[in-house]
């Protein structure tokens, strides 16, 4: 089912972009695209969506620093079956996060707060 997300591209001299970008899916091409963006340097990267890892607040997802000096925020994520994710910028303030989407992000996060090793004997 593919998808539709409106970003927002943070750059770090204070300038905006706004995109709308479109995926496949959710749990492929999406997820690649996150991790393809995500650097794992900032601290409240992702979580800001409040997923398992930080409550039920909802916020815009952030992917935190990039090497650009800029940084990716997603205020709204939209399926053929409606919208799956929002941080309320695009919905009059409600603010929303499926189920699929929280189980999809909680195991992004999950995997680079603790990455398997794959060590060979």
């Amino acid at each position: 089912m593919s998808i539709k997300v409106y970003a927002e591209h943070y750059y770090n001299d204070n300038r905006t972009t706004d995109h709308v970008l479109r995926f496949q899916n959710l749990e492929g091409d999406f997820i690649t695209w996150v991790d393809e963006h995500y650097n794992g340097t900032s601290v409240g990267v992702v979580p800001y969506y409040q997923s398992k890892h930080y409550g039920e607040q909802i916020s815009r997802i952030d992917l935190g620093t990039m090497s650009d000096g800029g940084c990716w925020w997603i205020h709204e994520i939209d399926s053929s079956l409606g919208i799956e994710f929002t941080d309320g910028s695009r919905t009059n303030g409600k603010k929303h996060a499926s189920k699929r989407v929280r189980a999809v992000l909680d195991s992004f996060w999950d995997e680079k707060s603790n990455p398997e090793s794959r060590f060979v004997d």
